[in-house]
């Protein structure tokens, strides 16, 4: 076992590496959490926090640091885990390196929906807007009770692109804590599943037509359509349904004919439809389709597919007049 000295200035343990042996690739090393706890387990050993010693050289990575000296915070355990991740966020405030994992670590350990109540809530936030780790933020500011908070976790949020906790933060942030910076970075992500979702769950006076233009330019055919099927009249545009047609996606074209509401379907769909030669769906569309969306061009498109087939079922299923 390596023997720790106690630092007389921070009372902790320190452990320092061999004088002039940093610079050949020497020190002493740290892993995250995860990492430590695996070779603890395997060596039925304890894993202990720890952090470079002030005013000496340290090289951190994304999974681990090296060091000249280290100072020891601590065993960590279930029960002093909220502690200790306490201690990390104030090495952290402090200047002292810290792994981005461990910070994310230190962060989970604190109970997000009441951070702001806490004694440390300003290294919190800081430590937040620093890892801006887009569920933490989502968490975070869906919790906290004062605007001057919650502007720098959204603005955070924004930062990080993600689609998910911007599409959650829309959908169950408070209205006093949402910002249109965040329907415009969802609008960026390009993420067609959530923009649908935005356009289907915000609340009013959230929702912005560059959702709807993202959706559109994605190209998505099946999100296209659950838009033109779920999507209330103020927030649909015509630019989906013109979207939809263009991706030339037969299943998605046939299902827009057949659900969605005559103020929502263009021409163009049976036409674009019908260009597919998708027998399957022509002989569906001509079955299902009301007559409001059923085009002849369907049925002179099942013909020239030559499927004999659909072009039977076509004469035995179709309602008078398609066939």
């Amino acid at each position: 076992k390596t023997p720790w000295e106690l630092d007389s200035a921070l009372g902790l343990p320190c452990l320092k590496a061999a004088e002039e042996t940093f610079e050949e690739g020497h020190g002493v090393y740290a892993a995250t959490v995860k990492e430590a706890q695996e070779y603890a387990d395997e060596h039925s050993g304890d894993v202990y926090l720890v952090a470079p010693l002030p005013r000496m050289q340290a090289v951190v990575g994304e999974t681990g640091w090296r060091a000249e000296a280290a100072v020891c915070l601590g065993r960590l355990t279930k029960e002093n885990a909220p502690q200790i991740a306490r201690l990390v966020l104030v090495a952290n405030s402090q200047g002292l390196p810290q792994v981005k994992e461990v910070l994310h670590w230190a962060v989970k350990q604190v109970c997000l929906g009441a951070w702001w109540a806490t004694p440390h809530r300003d290294l919190i936030l800081r430590t937040l807007v620093e890892l801006k780790d887009a569920e933490a933020l989502y968490i975070a500011g869906k919790a906290c009770p004062g605007e001057r908070c919650v502007r720098p976790l959204a603005d955070a949020l924004v930062e990080t692109g993600c689609a998910e906790y911007l599409y959650l933060a829309g959908r169950d942030w408070p209205a006093e804590h949402f910002t249109p910076e965040i329907a415009q970075a969802l609008a960026r992500s390009k993420q067609a599943h959530y923009l649908y979702l935005a356009g289907k769950d915000w609340p009013d006076g959230r929702f912005v037509p560059e959702i709807a233009e993202a959706l559109a330019k994605s190209g998505n055919a099946e999100h296209l359509w659950l838009a033109g099927r779920d999507w209330a009249d103020e927030r649909f545009s015509p630019v989906v349904a013109q979207a939809l047609v263009e991706t030339r996606d037969a299943e998605w074209l046939y299902r827009a004919g057949l659900n969605w509401r005559e103020e929502r379907y263009i021409p163009q769909i049976a036409q674009t439809l019908a260009e597919t030669k998708d027998a399957e769906r022509l002989y569906l569309a001509g079955t299902h389709w009301p007559d409001a969306h059923f085009n002849p061009v369907i049925a002179q498109a099942l013909v020239e597919t030559k499927d004999a087939e659909r072009l039977y079922l076509a004469g035995k299923d179709w309602p008078e007049g398609r066939f």
